[in-house]
């Protein structure tokens, strides 16, 4: 008999438990939730009902923009086609209908900042070079150079001591 009365009790506690978070407080299964924009003077969330959140703009999307505030009202679903039929939800017109009320944040707007690119150096085009002129050698250099390094040295030497005589008037007779 225990046994029976304690699981008939743990019974009851999973079904009641079930049907009060399945049911928001007052409200029925027949509701339907309403998003209203709050007005764009209302720079940061509300804390209550306070004159700034009126009037209200009807939201049929549900979904509030990016840096605004709306509320998410829960109606019965019947009293829903008369509230949102001018677009517009003023203060004190559903407080005879509302179940229950939520703030909702919209938000901070990304704001895109497009790239910048970092200067770059421009390209330089290089241009190969296709017929190089050919170079000849006219002598190599070593040890067989030598005489014809002094030979070479010994002219230079000789016109110009040619030219010193030359310019100061002596001439070789």
């Amino acid at each position: 008999m225990r046994k029976i009365s304690f699981v008939l009790t743990v019974g009851v506690a999973v079904v009641g438990f079930a049907a009060v978070t399945a049911i928001p407080a007052h409200a029925t299964e027949d509701t339907t939730e309403v998003v209203w924009l709050l007005p764009e003077t209302v720079l940061e969330l509300p804390v209550g009902n306070t004159p700034a959140i009126w009037p209200q703009t009807y939201l049929p999307d549900g979904v509030v923009p990016c840096g605004r505030f709306g509320q998410a009202d829960v109606y019965p679903t019947t009293e829903v086609p008369a509230l949102i039929a001018d677009g517009v939800l003023v203060e004190g017109e559903d407080y005879a209908v509302v179940v229950s009320w939520r703030f909702i944040d919209g938000g901070v707007c990304e704001v895109f900042v497009p790239p910048v690119d970092e200067p770059t150096e421009p390209e330089v085009p290089v241009t190969p070079v296709v017929d190089a002129p050919k170079v000849t050698v006219l002598a190599e250099t070593g040890t067989d150079a030598v005489p014809y390094l002094f030979g070479g040295l010994g002219l230079l030497l000789a016109g110009a001591g040619f030219m010193v005589f030359r310019h100061q008037g002596l001439v070789l007779r």
